[in-house]
């Protein structure tokens, strides 16, 4: 199985995350899903990954983005990506026998730290942590909101590198 994958300007490659026995790209079109599905020893980590400062995007593309943030749909979008997710994953045999990490990974550096908690408290308030109480153990154990860097240092098992 290939643990290797492009996104946003990235080689993610999950190949080495101790016995992991899934790196998923969800490539389904039909409705919105997270990038990667990854399971690690103790969690699920549902990724998805926004790069509006790759090297093939242009100021225009990084204006367009960082006004989109600021909408209610794009956090409607981003937090139906990881509830769709979700709800697939459920539907797998056992999938809720490890707790859930939502990781929103952004790279942009125009994206201010104030601009950063703001988004992170808009889609945080929207994934489903009630699912907690329903299934009376942590399915979802926290979403947070990492750049490239913050994922290196957080999950220094996986490799992230640019590509060209």
């Amino acid at each position: 199985m290939c643990d290797e994958f492009i996104e946003s300007g990235y080689k993610f490659d999950f190949s080495s995350s101790l016995k992991s026995y899934k790196a998923e790209k969800i490539c389904e079109k039909t409705y919105p899903l997270v990038d990667f599905v990854v399971e690690t020893e103790d969690n699920f980590l549902l990724i998805e990954v926004k790069n509006p400062d790759h090297q093939k995007s242009n100021d225009k593309n990084r204006e367009t983005f960082l006004n989109r943030t600021n909408k209610v749909q794009f956090h409607e979008k981003m937090s139906e990506n990881y509830k769709n997710t979700l709800l697939r994953m459920s539907l797998e045999n056992d999938f809720f026998r490890k707790t859930v990490v939502c990781i929103f990974i952004l790279e942009c550096k125009q994206f201010s730290s104030f601009e950063r908690i703001v988004l992170y408290g808009n889609i945080n308030n929207k994934i489903p942590y009630f699912l907690n109480q329903l299934s009376k153990k942590q399915v979802i154990a926290k979403f947070k909101i990492l750049s490239i860097e913050e994922f290196r240092n957080e999950y220094p098992c996986f490799s992230v590198i640019p590509i060209n």
